[in-house]
Protein backbone atom coordinates (compact mmCIF):
# COMPACT_ATOMS: atom_id res chain seq x y z
CA UNK A 1 0.00 0.00 0.00
CA UNK A 2 3.26 2.08 0.06
CA UNK A 3 3.85 3.80 -3.43
CA UNK A 4 7.32 4.56 -2.67
CA UNK A 5 7.61 0.93 -2.35
CA UNK A 6 6.08 -0.16 -5.69
CA UNK A 7 8.69 2.25 -7.35
CA UNK A 8 11.65 0.32 -5.33
CA UNK A 9 10.70 -2.65 -6.76
CA UNK A 10 10.22 -1.64 -10.17
CA UNK A 11 13.95 0.33 -10.12
CA UNK A 12 14.95 -2.80 -8.77
CA UNK A 13 13.47 -5.10 -11.78
CA UNK A 14 14.79 -2.46 -13.94
CA UNK A 15 18.24 -2.72 -12.33
CA UNK A 16 18.31 -6.53 -11.81
CA UNK A 17 17.29 -7.17 -15.77
CA UNK A 18 19.30 -4.30 -17.38
CA UNK A 19 20.83 -5.06 -20.55
CA UNK A 20 22.49 -2.95 -22.71
CA UNK A 21 20.94 -3.56 -25.68
CA UNK A 22 17.26 -3.61 -24.37
CA UNK A 23 14.73 -0.77 -24.00
CA UNK A 24 13.46 -0.30 -20.01
CA UNK A 25 10.50 -2.81 -19.91
CA UNK A 26 7.08 -1.37 -19.16
CA UNK A 27 5.55 -2.63 -15.80
CA UNK A 28 2.81 -0.28 -14.59
CA UNK A 29 0.24 -3.11 -15.15
CA UNK A 30 2.36 -5.94 -13.50
CA UNK A 31 3.26 -4.00 -10.37
CA UNK A 32 0.37 -1.88 -8.73
CA UNK A 33 -0.11 -0.42 -5.24
CA UNK A 34 -3.24 -1.79 -3.51
CA UNK A 35 -4.34 -3.09 0.03
CA UNK A 36 -3.95 -7.42 -1.10
CA UNK A 37 -6.31 -8.07 1.96
CA UNK A 38 -9.40 -6.23 1.11
CA UNK A 39 -10.83 -6.21 -2.33
CA UNK A 40 -14.12 -7.30 -4.49
CA UNK A 41 -14.23 -10.59 -6.62
CA UNK A 42 -16.57 -10.68 -9.72
CA UNK A 43 -19.07 -12.54 -8.88
CA UNK A 44 -19.80 -10.87 -5.89
CA UNK A 45 -20.63 -7.08 -6.87
CA UNK A 46 -23.22 -6.98 -7.99
CA UNK A 47 -24.68 -8.58 -4.87
CA UNK A 48 -25.39 -6.53 -1.54
CA UNK A 49 -23.37 -7.55 1.07
CA UNK A 50 -25.61 -7.78 4.36
CA UNK A 51 -22.97 -8.94 6.75
CA UNK A 52 -20.57 -5.93 6.17
CA UNK A 53 -23.23 -4.08 8.77
CA UNK A 54 -22.80 -7.24 12.01
CA UNK A 55 -20.14 -4.89 13.58
CA UNK A 56 -19.58 -2.66 16.29
CA UNK A 57 -19.09 1.10 15.44
CA UNK A 58 -15.82 1.76 17.81
CA UNK A 59 -17.74 3.19 20.87
CA UNK A 60 -18.68 -0.03 22.26
CA UNK A 61 -21.99 -2.46 22.04
CA UNK A 62 -23.67 0.53 23.86
CA UNK A 63 -22.52 3.30 21.95
CA UNK A 64 -24.25 5.71 19.48
CA UNK A 65 -22.44 4.77 16.05
CA UNK A 66 -22.82 0.98 17.24
CA UNK A 67 -26.52 1.87 17.61
CA UNK A 68 -27.10 3.44 14.52
CA UNK A 69 -25.55 0.05 12.37
CA UNK A 70 -27.70 -1.98 14.53
CA UNK A 71 -30.36 0.02 13.98
CA UNK A 72 -29.43 0.28 10.21
CA UNK A 73 -29.79 -3.75 10.01
CA UNK A 74 -32.43 -4.63 12.69
CA UNK A 75 -34.74 -2.16 13.47
CA UNK A 76 -35.39 -0.25 16.12
CA UNK A 77 -34.85 -1.01 19.83
CA UNK A 78 -37.62 -1.06 22.23
CA UNK A 79 -37.16 -2.12 25.20
CA UNK A 80 -33.58 -4.63 25.52
CA UNK A 81 -34.48 -6.13 22.08
CA UNK A 82 -34.32 -5.14 18.11
CA UNK A 83 -37.65 -5.60 16.30
CA UNK A 84 -34.93 -7.46 13.67
CA UNK A 85 -35.72 -5.58 10.67
CA UNK A 86 -34.22 -2.50 9.49
CA UNK A 87 -33.94 -0.88 6.02
CA UNK A 88 -31.44 -3.03 5.12
CA UNK A 89 -33.20 -6.61 5.62
CA UNK A 90 -36.64 -5.21 4.69
CA UNK A 91 -35.04 -3.60 1.12
CA UNK A 92 -33.52 -7.15 0.59
CA UNK A 93 -36.27 -8.87 0.85
CA UNK A 94 -38.32 -6.58 -1.62
CA UNK A 95 -35.23 -7.68 -4.38
CA UNK A 96 -35.56 -11.18 -3.83
CA UNK A 97 -39.24 -11.04 -3.77
CA UNK A 98 -39.45 -8.61 -6.94
CA UNK A 99 -37.12 -11.79 -8.54
CA UNK A 100 -34.33 -8.99 -8.50
CA UNK A 101 -36.35 -6.68 -11.53
CA UNK A 102 -37.30 -3.84 -9.43
CA UNK A 103 -33.68 -2.16 -9.63
CA UNK A 104 -31.36 -1.36 -12.05
CA UNK A 105 -27.65 -0.83 -12.39
CA UNK A 106 -24.87 -0.24 -14.85
CA UNK A 107 -24.52 -4.41 -15.35
CA UNK A 108 -28.07 -4.35 -16.08
CA UNK A 109 -26.44 -2.72 -20.00
CA UNK A 110 -25.80 -4.90 -22.91
CA UNK A 111 -22.18 -5.86 -22.54
CA UNK A 112 -21.42 -4.43 -19.34
CA UNK A 113 -21.23 -7.32 -16.74
CA UNK A 114 -18.56 -7.36 -14.73
CA UNK A 115 -16.59 -10.55 -16.37
CA UNK A 116 -17.56 -9.19 -19.90
CA UNK A 117 -15.78 -5.66 -19.04
CA UNK A 118 -13.31 -8.15 -17.33
CA UNK A 119 -12.80 -9.87 -21.13
CA UNK A 120 -12.58 -6.56 -23.00
CA UNK A 121 -10.05 -5.11 -20.23
CA UNK A 122 -7.98 -8.46 -20.75
CA UNK A 123 -8.65 -8.26 -24.91
CA UNK A 124 -7.29 -4.82 -24.82
CA UNK A 125 -3.75 -5.17 -22.69
CA UNK A 126 -3.01 -8.20 -24.67
CA UNK A 127 -2.73 -5.99 -27.85
CA UNK A 128 -0.90 -3.66 -25.84
CA UNK A 129 1.55 -6.01 -25.40
CA UNK A 130 1.27 -7.23 -29.64
CA UNK A 131 0.65 -3.62 -30.63
CA UNK A 132 3.41 -1.19 -32.96
CA UNK A 133 4.01 0.94 -29.42
CA UNK A 134 7.33 -0.64 -28.13
CA UNK A 135 8.71 2.43 -26.17
CA UNK A 136 7.82 2.98 -22.04
CA UNK A 137 6.25 5.88 -22.76
CA UNK A 138 3.66 5.01 -25.81
CA UNK A 139 3.06 1.87 -23.45
CA UNK A 140 2.17 3.70 -20.35
CA UNK A 141 -0.09 6.33 -22.58
CA UNK A 142 -2.17 3.58 -24.41
CA UNK A 143 -2.19 1.87 -20.64
CA UNK A 144 -3.70 4.73 -18.72
CA UNK A 145 -6.14 5.28 -21.88
CA UNK A 146 -7.60 1.53 -21.36
CA UNK A 147 -7.36 1.46 -17.39
CA UNK A 148 -9.57 4.73 -17.22
CA UNK A 149 -12.32 3.94 -19.88
CA UNK A 150 -15.49 4.43 -18.94
CA UNK A 151 -16.39 0.65 -18.27
CA UNK A 152 -13.29 -0.25 -16.69
CA UNK A 153 -13.47 2.67 -14.20
CA UNK A 154 -17.25 2.26 -13.68
CA UNK A 155 -16.67 -1.38 -12.40
CA UNK A 156 -13.95 -0.37 -10.10
CA UNK A 157 -16.02 2.07 -8.82
CA UNK A 158 -18.75 -0.44 -8.09
CA UNK A 159 -16.12 -2.72 -6.44
CA UNK A 160 -15.12 -0.36 -4.71
CA UNK A 161 -18.63 0.45 -2.86
CA UNK A 162 -19.29 -3.16 -2.28
CA UNK A 163 -16.08 -2.85 -0.12
CA UNK A 164 -16.59 0.83 1.66
CA UNK A 165 -19.87 -0.71 2.89
CA UNK A 166 -17.89 -3.18 5.19
CA UNK A 167 -15.73 0.00 6.42
CA UNK A 168 -18.92 2.40 6.06
CA UNK A 169 -18.40 5.51 8.87
CA UNK A 170 -20.86 5.48 11.57
CA UNK A 171 -21.51 9.13 12.34
CA UNK A 172 -25.18 10.11 12.14
CA UNK A 173 -24.38 12.42 8.82
CA UNK A 174 -22.67 9.35 6.46
CA UNK A 175 -24.97 6.88 7.80
CA UNK A 176 -27.84 9.06 5.77
CA UNK A 177 -25.90 8.41 2.67
CA UNK A 178 -24.95 4.74 3.28
CA UNK A 179 -26.05 2.25 0.23
CA UNK A 180 -29.20 -0.31 1.01
CA UNK A 181 -30.31 -2.96 -1.17
CA UNK A 182 -32.88 -0.44 -3.32
CA UNK A 183 -29.31 2.19 -3.66
CA UNK A 184 -27.02 -0.12 -4.29
CA UNK A 185 -24.81 0.64 -7.21
CA UNK A 186 -27.47 3.78 -7.38
CA UNK A 187 -25.65 7.32 -8.55
CA UNK A 188 -25.47 9.48 -5.94
CA UNK A 189 -22.86 12.22 -6.01
CA UNK A 190 -22.30 12.82 -2.13
CA UNK A 191 -22.10 8.98 -1.68
CA UNK A 192 -19.58 8.71 -4.39
CA UNK A 193 -16.96 11.31 -2.80
CA UNK A 194 -17.63 9.15 0.53
CA UNK A 195 -16.76 5.90 -1.46
CA UNK A 196 -13.74 7.19 -2.86
CA UNK A 197 -12.40 8.41 0.50
CA UNK A 198 -12.80 4.86 1.41
CA UNK A 199 -11.45 3.56 -1.51
CA UNK A 200 -8.40 6.08 -1.75
CA UNK A 201 -7.60 5.81 2.37
CA UNK A 202 -7.98 1.74 2.80
CA UNK A 203 -6.95 0.89 -1.02
CA UNK A 204 -9.06 -1.30 -2.21
CA UNK A 205 -7.49 -3.87 -4.50
CA UNK A 206 -9.81 -6.13 -6.71
CA UNK A 207 -7.40 -8.80 -7.86
CA UNK A 208 -9.39 -10.37 -11.16
CA UNK A 209 -9.84 -6.55 -12.14
CA UNK A 210 -6.00 -5.58 -11.40
CA UNK A 211 -4.55 -8.68 -13.58
CA UNK A 212 -6.98 -9.64 -16.09
CA UNK A 213 -4.47 -11.85 -17.49
CA UNK A 214 -3.70 -14.25 -14.69
CA UNK A 215 -8.00 -15.03 -13.62
CA UNK A 216 -9.46 -16.33 -16.76
CA UNK A 217 -11.79 -18.92 -17.38
CA UNK A 218 -8.54 -21.33 -18.23
CA UNK A 219 -6.81 -20.81 -15.41
CA UNK A 220 -7.40 -19.42 -11.76
CA UNK A 221 -5.01 -17.67 -10.27
CA UNK A 222 -1.00 -16.99 -10.34
CA UNK A 223 2.31 -19.71 -11.07
CA UNK A 224 4.03 -18.58 -7.87
CA UNK A 225 3.64 -16.57 -4.74
CA UNK A 226 6.67 -15.11 -2.95
CA UNK A 227 6.42 -12.13 0.19
CA UNK A 228 7.46 -11.47 3.42
CA UNK A 229 4.09 -10.02 4.93
CA UNK A 230 4.07 -8.02 7.94
CA UNK A 231 3.42 -9.51 11.09
CA UNK A 232 0.55 -7.08 13.08
CA UNK A 233 -1.50 -8.02 15.21
CA UNK A 234 -4.47 -6.02 14.47
CA UNK A 235 -6.61 -4.66 16.84
CA UNK A 236 -6.39 -1.22 18.73
CA UNK A 237 -3.64 0.02 20.09
CA UNK A 238 -4.11 2.60 22.79
CA UNK A 239 0.07 3.51 23.11
CA UNK A 240 0.11 4.05 19.49
CA UNK A 241 -3.12 6.20 19.31
CA UNK A 242 -2.86 8.63 22.95
CA UNK A 243 1.02 9.20 22.52
CA UNK A 244 0.04 11.90 19.73
CA UNK A 245 -1.32 13.60 22.75
CA UNK A 246 0.95 12.47 25.26
CA UNK A 247 4.64 12.16 24.74
CA UNK A 248 4.82 9.89 27.99
CA UNK A 249 2.11 8.13 27.91
CA UNK A 250 4.18 4.71 26.65
CA UNK A 251 5.58 5.06 30.41
CA UNK A 252 2.21 5.13 32.30
CA UNK A 253 0.90 1.82 34.10
CA UNK A 254 -2.72 0.73 32.87
CA UNK A 255 -4.11 2.52 35.71
CA UNK A 256 -2.29 5.97 35.01
CA UNK A 257 -2.70 5.36 31.31
CA UNK A 258 -6.32 5.01 31.68
CA UNK A 259 -6.62 7.87 33.80
CA UNK A 260 -4.69 9.90 31.07
CA UNK A 261 -7.20 8.83 28.55
CA UNK A 262 -10.08 10.08 30.51
CA UNK A 263 -8.22 13.36 30.81
CA UNK A 264 -8.12 13.89 27.26
CA UNK A 265 -11.45 12.81 26.33
CA UNK A 266 -11.99 15.70 28.86
CA UNK A 267 -10.00 18.08 28.13
CA UNK A 268 -8.54 17.48 23.92
CA UNK A 269 -11.54 18.53 21.48
CA UNK A 270 -12.09 16.01 18.89
CA UNK A 271 -10.31 13.05 20.63
CA UNK A 272 -13.18 11.01 21.70
CA UNK A 273 -14.51 11.06 18.07
CA UNK A 274 -10.87 10.09 16.79
CA UNK A 275 -10.52 7.73 18.74
CA UNK A 276 -13.80 5.74 18.03
CA UNK A 277 -12.97 6.36 14.71
CA UNK A 278 -9.75 4.66 15.37
CA UNK A 279 -11.54 1.45 16.67
CA UNK A 280 -13.98 1.58 14.54
CA UNK A 281 -11.51 0.45 11.92
CA UNK A 282 -10.06 -2.94 13.31
CA UNK A 283 -14.03 -3.56 14.19
CA UNK A 284 -14.58 -3.57 10.70
CA UNK A 285 -11.24 -5.19 10.04
CA UNK A 286 -12.44 -8.11 12.29
CA UNK A 287 -15.78 -7.97 10.53
CA UNK A 288 -14.72 -8.44 7.24
CA UNK A 289 -11.76 -11.24 8.11
CA UNK A 290 -14.35 -13.03 10.14
CA UNK A 291 -17.54 -12.54 7.77
CA UNK A 292 -16.45 -11.95 4.03
CA UNK A 293 -16.28 -15.48 2.94
CA UNK A 294 -20.03 -15.44 3.28
CA UNK A 295 -21.15 -11.70 2.77
CA UNK A 296 -24.77 -12.71 2.27
CA UNK A 297 -25.74 -15.26 5.11
CA UNK A 298 -28.01 -13.00 6.98
CA UNK A 299 -31.57 -14.58 7.61
CA UNK A 300 -34.10 -12.32 6.13
CA UNK A 301 -37.36 -14.18 7.59
CA UNK A 302 -37.85 -16.97 10.18
CA UNK A 303 -38.38 -20.73 9.52
CA UNK A 304 -39.79 -21.61 5.87
CA UNK A 305 -39.93 -18.05 4.56
CA UNK A 306 -36.72 -17.23 5.52
CA UNK A 307 -34.96 -20.44 4.24
CA UNK A 308 -37.02 -20.21 0.84
CA UNK A 309 -35.49 -16.21 0.42
CA UNK A 310 -32.05 -17.29 1.30
CA UNK A 311 -32.65 -20.24 -1.76
CA UNK A 312 -33.50 -17.94 -4.33
CA UNK A 313 -30.88 -15.44 -3.38
CA UNK A 314 -28.55 -18.33 -3.32
CA UNK A 315 -29.47 -19.82 -6.83
CA UNK A 316 -29.26 -16.15 -8.58
CA UNK A 317 -25.60 -15.96 -7.22
CA UNK A 318 -25.24 -18.90 -8.54
CA UNK A 319 -25.29 -17.16 -12.50
CA UNK A 320 -22.08 -15.15 -11.75
CA UNK A 321 -19.05 -16.08 -13.45
CA UNK A 322 -15.55 -15.88 -11.76
CA UNK A 323 -12.37 -16.13 -12.41
CA UNK A 324 -10.48 -17.05 -9.01
CA UNK A 325 -10.49 -19.84 -6.76
CA UNK A 326 -14.26 -19.68 -5.95
CA UNK A 327 -13.58 -20.34 -2.21
CA UNK A 328 -12.33 -16.67 -1.31
CA UNK A 329 -10.73 -15.83 1.71
CA UNK A 330 -10.75 -15.46 4.93
CA UNK A 331 -12.12 -18.79 5.73
CA UNK A 332 -9.02 -19.89 7.56
CA UNK A 333 -8.12 -17.58 10.35
CA UNK A 334 -9.01 -19.41 13.57
CA UNK A 335 -10.38 -17.79 16.47
CA UNK A 336 -7.18 -15.70 18.12
CA UNK A 337 -6.52 -12.60 18.06
CA UNK A 338 -6.68 -10.95 14.14
CA UNK A 339 -2.84 -11.11 12.40
CA UNK A 340 -2.21 -9.71 9.15
CA UNK A 341 0.70 -13.00 8.71
CA UNK A 342 -2.43 -15.27 9.01
CA UNK A 343 -4.77 -13.20 6.63
CA UNK A 344 -1.69 -13.09 3.92
CA UNK A 345 -1.03 -16.76 4.09
CA UNK A 346 -4.41 -17.18 3.40
CA UNK A 347 -4.42 -14.80 0.78
CA UNK A 348 -1.43 -15.92 -0.99
CA UNK A 349 -2.92 -19.85 -0.96
CA UNK A 350 -6.05 -18.60 -2.14
CA UNK A 351 -4.51 -15.98 -5.31
CA UNK A 352 -2.79 -19.17 -6.92
CA UNK A 353 -3.69 -21.35 -9.44
CA UNK A 354 -3.98 -25.50 -8.87
CA UNK A 355 0.16 -26.79 -9.04
CA UNK A 356 0.39 -23.25 -8.07
CA UNK A 357 3.64 -23.16 -5.41
CA UNK A 358 4.71 -20.37 -2.54
CA UNK A 359 7.29 -19.42 -0.78
CA UNK A 360 6.64 -17.30 1.98
CA UNK A 361 8.51 -16.18 5.45
CA UNK A 362 5.96 -16.06 8.34
CA UNK A 363 6.22 -16.40 12.26
CA UNK A 364 6.97 -19.70 13.33
CA UNK A 365 3.14 -19.40 15.07
CA UNK A 366 1.80 -20.73 11.44
CA UNK A 367 3.31 -24.05 12.60
CA UNK A 368 2.57 -24.10 15.93
CA UNK A 369 -0.24 -21.87 17.04
CA UNK A 370 -3.94 -23.04 18.04
CA UNK A 371 -4.82 -19.87 16.27
CA UNK A 372 -3.09 -21.07 12.45
CA UNK A 373 -4.73 -24.78 12.88
CA UNK A 374 -7.21 -24.19 9.94
CA UNK A 375 -4.13 -23.28 7.89
CA UNK A 376 -2.39 -26.18 8.78
CA UNK A 377 -5.21 -28.21 7.72
CA UNK A 378 -4.95 -26.90 4.17
CA UNK A 379 -1.68 -27.13 3.82
CA UNK A 380 -1.07 -30.79 4.79
CA UNK A 381 -5.09 -32.02 3.43
CA UNK A 382 -4.94 -29.79 0.33
CA UNK A 383 -1.44 -28.96 -0.46
CA UNK A 384 2.06 -30.37 -0.67
CA UNK A 385 4.22 -28.72 1.94
CA UNK A 386 8.08 -29.45 0.34
CA UNK A 387 9.89 -27.30 3.40
CA UNK A 388 9.71 -25.61 6.56
CA UNK A 389 12.74 -24.09 7.18
CA UNK A 390 12.51 -22.06 10.90
CA UNK A 391 15.51 -19.97 12.43
CA UNK A 392 16.32 -17.86 15.26
CA UNK A 393 17.08 -14.08 14.10
CA UNK A 394 19.96 -14.68 16.85
CA UNK A 395 22.52 -13.51 13.83
CA UNK A 396 20.36 -10.78 12.78
CA UNK A 397 19.48 -11.93 9.55
CA UNK A 398 16.81 -9.11 10.01
CA UNK A 399 18.22 -6.25 11.68
CA UNK A 400 14.93 -4.24 12.52
CA UNK A 401 13.80 -7.76 14.53
CA UNK A 402 14.45 -8.11 17.91
CA UNK A 403 16.83 -11.53 17.74
CA UNK A 404 14.37 -13.67 19.64
CA UNK A 405 12.10 -13.67 16.73
CA UNK A 406 11.67 -17.03 15.23
CA UNK A 407 10.47 -17.19 11.23
CA UNK A 408 9.81 -19.80 9.19
CA UNK A 409 10.50 -20.25 5.56
CA UNK A 410 7.50 -22.05 4.02
CA UNK A 411 7.42 -23.51 0.73
CA UNK A 412 4.28 -25.43 -0.57
CA UNK A 413 2.44 -26.23 -4.04
CA UNK A 414 -1.33 -25.71 -4.43
CA UNK A 415 -3.66 -29.17 -4.31
CA UNK A 416 -3.17 -32.66 -3.69
CA UNK A 417 -2.56 -33.92 -0.23
CA UNK A 418 1.17 -33.79 1.66
CA UNK A 419 2.63 -37.41 2.69
CA UNK A 420 6.23 -36.05 3.71
CA UNK A 421 7.95 -33.18 4.31
CA UNK A 422 11.42 -31.37 5.00
CA UNK A 423 12.04 -29.15 8.09
CA UNK A 424 15.06 -27.93 9.66
CA UNK A 425 15.34 -26.45 12.89
CA UNK A 426 18.22 -23.78 13.78
CA UNK A 427 17.77 -22.15 17.03
CA UNK A 428 19.59 -20.91 19.58
CA UNK A 429 22.84 -18.99 19.60
CA UNK A 430 24.76 -21.61 18.71
CA UNK A 431 22.79 -22.54 15.62
CA UNK A 432 20.82 -19.85 14.45
CA UNK A 433 22.14 -19.36 10.48
CA UNK A 434 24.54 -16.43 9.53
CA UNK A 435 22.13 -14.79 6.28
CA UNK A 436 24.54 -16.09 3.77
CA UNK A 437 24.33 -19.74 5.13
CA UNK A 438 19.91 -19.42 4.62
CA UNK A 439 20.27 -19.94 0.50
CA UNK A 440 22.36 -22.59 0.62
CA UNK A 441 19.92 -24.33 3.02
CA UNK A 442 16.62 -23.45 1.36
CA UNK A 443 17.98 -23.76 -2.45
CA UNK A 444 20.90 -26.17 -2.53
CA UNK A 445 19.07 -29.13 -0.73
CA UNK A 446 19.86 -29.22 2.93
CA UNK A 447 21.13 -32.85 3.85
CA UNK A 448 20.55 -32.16 7.40
CA UNK A 449 17.02 -31.78 6.83
CA UNK A 450 14.72 -33.86 8.82
CA UNK A 451 11.88 -35.68 7.18
CA UNK A 452 8.35 -34.89 8.60
CA UNK A 453 5.22 -37.16 7.60
CA UNK A 454 1.39 -35.93 8.57
CA UNK A 455 1.55 -38.94 11.06
CA UNK A 456 4.21 -37.26 13.08
CA UNK A 457 2.37 -34.11 13.45
CA UNK A 458 -0.65 -35.48 14.38
CA UNK A 459 1.18 -37.90 16.79
CA UNK A 460 2.50 -34.76 18.07
CA UNK A 461 -0.91 -33.18 18.53
CA UNK A 462 -3.96 -34.44 17.28
CA UNK A 463 -6.41 -31.76 17.93
CA UNK A 464 -4.44 -28.48 16.50
CA UNK A 465 -1.70 -30.07 14.42
CA UNK A 466 0.99 -28.34 16.10
CA UNK A 467 4.57 -29.52 15.05
CA UNK A 468 7.33 -29.85 17.59
CA UNK A 469 10.92 -28.75 16.83
CA UNK A 470 13.48 -30.97 16.92
CA UNK A 471 17.21 -30.49 15.41
CA UNK A 472 18.44 -33.83 14.60
CA UNK A 473 16.74 -37.28 12.74
CA UNK A 474 17.95 -38.87 16.75
CA UNK A 475 15.92 -36.42 18.35
CA UNK A 476 12.40 -37.38 15.33
CA UNK A 477 13.21 -40.97 15.95
CA UNK A 478 13.24 -40.53 20.01
CA UNK A 479 10.03 -37.90 19.84
CA UNK A 480 8.42 -41.09 17.36
CA UNK A 481 9.29 -43.49 20.40
CA UNK A 482 7.88 -41.50 23.26
CA UNK A 483 4.42 -40.31 21.58
CA UNK A 484 4.19 -43.57 20.30
CA UNK A 485 4.05 -45.44 23.79
CA UNK A 486 2.98 -42.24 25.88
CA UNK A 487 -0.13 -40.72 27.24
CA UNK A 488 -0.52 -37.20 26.31
CA UNK A 489 -1.91 -34.79 28.32
CA UNK A 490 -4.69 -33.64 26.19
CA UNK A 491 -6.00 -37.14 25.22
CA UNK A 492 -7.90 -37.14 28.91
CA UNK A 493 -6.67 -40.23 29.84
CA UNK A 494 -8.08 -41.60 33.08
CA UNK A 495 -5.61 -39.52 36.29
CA UNK A 496 -4.32 -37.43 33.88
CA UNK A 497 -7.59 -35.04 33.46
CA UNK A 498 -5.56 -31.41 33.50
CA UNK A 499 -7.52 -28.16 33.63
CA UNK A 500 -6.00 -25.40 32.38
CA UNK A 501 -6.38 -21.82 33.78
CA UNK A 502 -4.75 -18.12 33.81
CA UNK A 503 -3.00 -16.18 36.25
CA UNK A 504 -3.85 -12.77 37.46
CA UNK A 505 -1.52 -9.85 35.60
CA UNK A 506 -0.90 -6.15 35.80
CA UNK A 507 -2.21 -5.67 31.91
CA UNK A 508 -5.34 -7.43 31.91
CA UNK A 509 -6.08 -7.05 35.75
CA UNK A 510 -5.06 -3.92 36.72
CA UNK A 511 -8.01 -2.95 38.24
CA UNK A 512 -7.44 -5.26 40.98
CA UNK A 513 -3.92 -3.91 41.86
CA UNK A 514 -5.05 -0.37 43.00
CA UNK A 515 -2.11 2.03 44.21
CA UNK A 516 -1.51 3.06 47.57
CA UNK A 517 -2.74 6.44 47.69
CA UNK A 518 -6.15 4.93 45.98
CA UNK A 519 -6.29 2.80 49.01
CA UNK A 520 -5.92 5.29 51.74
CA UNK A 521 -8.01 7.91 49.99
CA UNK A 522 -10.70 5.71 50.70
CA UNK A 523 -9.91 5.34 54.01
CA UNK A 524 -8.06 1.96 54.16
CA UNK A 525 -5.44 1.40 57.29
CA UNK A 526 -3.13 -1.34 57.67
CA UNK A 527 -2.78 -3.58 60.56
CA UNK A 528 0.02 -5.40 62.62
CA UNK A 529 -0.54 -8.34 59.97
CA UNK A 530 0.15 -6.29 57.00
CA UNK A 531 -3.38 -6.37 56.00
CA UNK A 532 -5.76 -2.98 54.93
CA UNK A 533 -8.77 -2.98 56.47
CA UNK A 534 -11.74 -0.92 55.07
CA UNK A 535 -14.09 1.84 56.66
CA UNK A 536 -16.39 -1.24 56.50
CA UNK A 537 -14.35 -3.90 57.62
CA UNK A 538 -13.50 -5.64 54.49
CA UNK A 539 -9.55 -6.00 53.97
CA UNK A 540 -7.28 -5.83 50.94
CA UNK A 541 -3.78 -7.89 51.03
CA UNK A 542 -0.17 -6.36 49.91
CA UNK A 543 0.79 -7.08 46.44
CA UNK A 544 3.68 -9.71 46.41
CA UNK A 545 5.10 -10.96 43.33
CA UNK A 546 8.18 -13.05 42.02
CA UNK A 547 11.13 -10.66 43.15
CA UNK A 548 10.08 -10.17 46.53
CA UNK A 549 10.67 -14.25 47.68
CA UNK A 550 13.28 -16.66 46.45
CA UNK A 551 12.53 -20.29 46.86
CA UNK A 552 14.72 -19.97 50.67
CA UNK A 553 12.93 -16.71 51.33
CA UNK A 554 9.42 -15.72 51.82
CA UNK A 555 10.75 -11.83 51.85
CA UNK A 556 13.93 -11.43 50.58
CA UNK A 557 13.18 -7.79 49.14
CA UNK A 558 10.57 -4.95 50.04
CA UNK A 559 9.45 -2.55 47.47
CA UNK A 560 10.67 0.82 47.58
CA UNK A 561 9.45 3.20 45.05
CA UNK A 562 8.99 3.25 41.32
CA UNK A 563 6.52 0.95 38.67
CA UNK A 564 7.42 -1.71 36.47
CA UNK A 565 10.54 -2.94 35.38
CA UNK A 566 11.76 0.85 36.90
CA UNK A 567 10.99 -0.18 40.60
CA UNK A 568 13.25 0.36 43.32
CA UNK A 569 13.28 -3.26 45.88
CA UNK A 570 15.50 -3.21 49.09
CA UNK A 571 16.64 -6.27 50.55
CA UNK A 572 15.07 -7.14 53.75
CA UNK A 573 17.38 -8.07 57.29
CA UNK A 574 16.98 -11.59 58.73
CA UNK A 575 15.18 -9.25 62.05
CA UNK A 576 12.95 -7.16 59.79
CA UNK A 577 11.25 -10.50 58.45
Amino acid sequence: INPLAVELARVSLWVETLDPELPFSFLDHKIKVGNALVGCWLNRVEDYPLRAWEREGGDGKNGERTGRIETFLKGEKIGNRRVGDGIVKQEMRRVIEGRFLGVRSFFDEPGQKPHEIVESYRTQLEDLHRGATRTPEGQEKRYKSIEHSEPVRRLKELMNEWCAIWFWPSDAESMAQAPTPLTFHQESATRAVLVSQLATGLKFFHWELEYPDVFTSERSGFDAMIGNPPWDVMKPNSQEFFTDYDPLYRTYDKQKALQRQRLAFAEIPGVVQSWDEYNAYFKAMSNWAGKVADPFDVPLARGKEGEALASSWAKHRLKRPVYADSEHPFRLQGSADLNSYKMFAEVFWNLMRPDGRVGVILPTGIYSDFGTKALRETLLNRGRIDLLYAFQNEKRVFAGAHHSFKQVALIAAKGGHTTAFRTRFRMGVGDSPEAHEIPDDLLRGDTRAMVFTPEDVRLNSPNTLSLVEVRSDRDLEIFRKIYTNSVRIGDGAPGWEVTYAREFDMSNDSKLFPPRDKMESEGYKPDCYGRWIGPGGDYALPFYQGVSINQFDFSQKGWESGLGRSAAWRSISFDSK
